[in-house]
């Protein structure tokens, strides 16, 4: 049976902000996942290296930086957790979490409320999910 808490508060709705906008943003690839941002993870500047801060840096000494600059709606969702599973990128969630990208703050330490989803999170950067569900 599903908690008036995860019924009625999850996922998060999007947020207030209806405009798209440029977005920059970085993530760690290496083969052979995918090189691409549908169904993966990824963050600004300073929520990229939050990110890489606390998974360990050796993990990451033979894998490439990428950068992308995409387009975004900023009625952000619920960040999504996002991997490869061996043969190719999925985001888990619920059907509503994965309809828009997900932001959350910096491995969600920052000072915004839900972890940052709508908040600018200059203090730890941001990370973005990008389901494909998401793209238009």
């Amino acid at each position: 049976r599903v908690t008036e808490a995860c019924s009625r508060y999850y996922p998060r709705p999007p947020c207030a902000e209806h405009r798209v906008a440029p977005l920059d943003v970085y993530r760690f690839f290496g083969p052979p996942e995918p090189l691409g941002l549908e169904d993966r993870n990824s963050g600004d500047a300073l929520g990229d290296i939050a990110f890489v801060c606390t998974q360990g840096v050796d993990d990451y000494a033979t894998k490439a930086i990428t950068h992308w600059r995409v387009n975004v709606s900023h009625d952000f969702g619920q960040y999504a957790i996002c991997l490869f599973d061996g043969r190719r990128n999925l985001c888990q969630g619920p059907a509503a979490q994965l309809r828009a990208v997900g932001r959350r703050s910096g491995q969600c330490e920052g000072y915004g409320p839900s972890c940052g989803q709508c908040t600018a999170n200059s203090d730890t950067g941001s990370q973005f999910s990008f389901p494909s569900e998401a793209k238009c």
